[in-house]
């Protein structure tokens, strides 16, 4: 799954302009934490990698199709890795259960 960046991060020695884009984007809630994910398909889990993900991260769920908005209520995660996160959800044979998760660390 390719990670989008959408908004810049700060470089090393930033500016004090750039520094108020940056805080100002994410005031706006224009964060880097969106990622989307179609579950499997005739499965009942589906294996998320993103480098954003860590051992305490917090995925936030938004149906994108109405197959997925069917099963949000059964979602539930576990085996946390650096990178990597299981999805447990409903096992059906739809193969549009579309989510965008926001990651929280």
């Amino acid at each position: 799954m390719a990670i989008t960046i959408a908004f810049p991060a700060l470089k090393q020695e930033p500016s004090p302009r750039e520094v108020v884009s940056v805080v100002n984007n994410i005031m706006d809630g224009a964060t880097n934490s969106k990622l989307e994910a179609t579950l499997t398909a005739n499965a009942a889990t589906t294996t998320i990698t993103d480098v954003r993900l860590g051992l305490e991260s917090i995925l936030l769920p938004n149906a994108l199709t109405a197959n997925a908005a069917l099963i949000q209520g059964s979602l539930w995660y576990d085996n946390f890795a650096i990178g990597s996160v299981r999805v447990n959800h409903t096992n059906s044979a739809t193969a549009d259960k579309t989510f965008r998760f926001e990651i929280r660390k």
